[in-house]
């Protein structure tokens, strides 16, 4: 057993804990599962490169060569994978996203699990059995999908940490971004080895790089409690998941953010929204006018008389809908208004059923007063007969 074995093989149980403790902290989290997942992957990637470098025969080398095959090719897309779910990416996208993160990984890893046109050969070095690089076309191909994802997962993160205002939230970025660099740089200093045959002394790096990758990530759990709830990670939750409107809207009025679920109410790309006056979407109804007692009153002065309010307004849109918002003031730690954010419901059923049941309510009482009517009339007619009796004599 070489030195070098023993490292990786202390890496993989060491991601393994890791992605373990994750999963302890909130086993029903999304981000959780993903990383505990991330962690079993690089765990089992350790193991069977320990297993590869230690085996007594070319045959078992072989074999174990061809056990390592998914978790050498796929780590590329499970690291995307991984990023993804982390930075908090709407449903929808991230359903699309994992069809192409996986169907290149599977598809070199079936090619390579009945070929030998990836990895070529297991070949025996000082420090134990290891792959040797086939220098085909396909493996070219695969080291560009490695590169393609790889740089795609950076550029996510890069992007999250730049839009993002919490302090504590880039740290926590920043810790996943440092281990991602270090896995980076193992992976391409190792393909480096292997293309360009600088040294047959080191062994291979890129397992090793995602062992302290998630070293770096089981850091970030420790030091900043990395997959807890954030604010901006439950806004963006809110934002893609619940069913009704939000528009996120500046002081002046200009919407800075609106909900999928909004966009396609106004069947309107969300990217054609931004930016535009809330006023070219939403008005105040004539019912809130009517309670307010005010008329021509401008949408933002109205809601901004309560920090909290529920406002009956109008949707500019073909079917002309009646929607109940409910309007929040945002503040900043000045106490000074820096927009609005509008939650809306559609109630254009529920006012429909309330004139309707107006409606029948007034028919009724009409009914009820005719009724009433002609049984006073019914009434007073029986009184002047039995008068008029009385007169002639018909009656005692």
């Amino acid at each position: 057993m070489s030195i070098f074995s023993l490292v990786i093989l202390i890496f993989a149980f060491a991601s393994l804990g890791v992605g373990l403790m994750a999963l302890s902290k909130n086993p029903r989290s999304r981000q959780n599962k993903c990383f505990h997942f991330f962690s079993l992957f690089s765990f089992l990637w350790g193991l069977s490169t320990f297993s590869l470098m230690n085996a007594d025969t070319y045959d078992m080398a072989f074999f174990w060569l061809k056990v390592r095959s998914p978790f050498w090719i796929l780590g590329a897309s499970v690291l995307l994978h991984f990023v993804i779910y982390f930075i908090g990416t709407e449903k929808e996208k991230r359903k699309k996203a994992l069809w192409c993160i996986y169907l290149p990984g599977l598809f070199f890893f079936v090619l390579d699990l009945f070929t030998n046109i990836l990895t070529g050969d297991p070949v025996r070095r000082s420090y134990g059995w290891t792959y040797q690089s086939s220098e085909t076309l396909w493996d070219y191909l695969w080291m560009l999908w490695v590169f393609i994802a790889t740089a795609f997962a950076v550029r996510l993160l890069v992007r999250e940490f730049s839009k993002n205002n919490e302090s504590r939230e880039k740290r926590k970025i920043l810790i996943v971004l440092l281990g991602f660099f270090i896995a980076i740089i193992f992976a391409v200093f190792d393909l480096a080895m292997k293309q360009f045959k600088l040294s047959n002394d080191i062994p291979e790096l890129a397992n090793l790089g995602m062992g302290v990758q998630s070293l770096m990530i089981g850091y970030g759990i420790w030091k900043y409690e990395l997959f807890t709830l954030s604010v901006s990670s439950a806004v963006r939750e809110v934002f893609s998941s619940v069913s009704d409107i939000i528009f996120l809207i500046e002081v002046d009025g200009r919407i800075n953010k609106i909900n999928k679920i909004g966009s396609k109410i106004f069947g309107v790309p969300a990217s054609e929204i931004v930016g535009m006056d809330i006023r070219g979407y939403v008005e105040i109804s004539a019912q809130e006018e009517d309670r307010s007692l005010k008329t021509n009153v401008d949408f933002l002065d109205y809601i901004s008389v309560k920090d909290t309010g529920d406002y009956e307004m109008r949707i500019k849109t073909k079917k002309d809908q009646i929607y109940s918002f409910s309007v929040s003031k945002i503040k900043g730690s000045d106490n000074k208004v820096k927009g609005f954010i509008l939650i809306g419901r559609d109630i254009s059923m529920r006012k429909d059923y309330e004139q309707k049941l107006k409606t029948q309510t007034d028919e009724l009482k009409r009914i009820n007063e005719l009724m009433v009517g002609r049984e006073m009339k019914l009434l007073e007619m029986k009184k002047k007969i039995t008068e008029l009796e009385k007169r002639k004599g018909y009656t005692d």
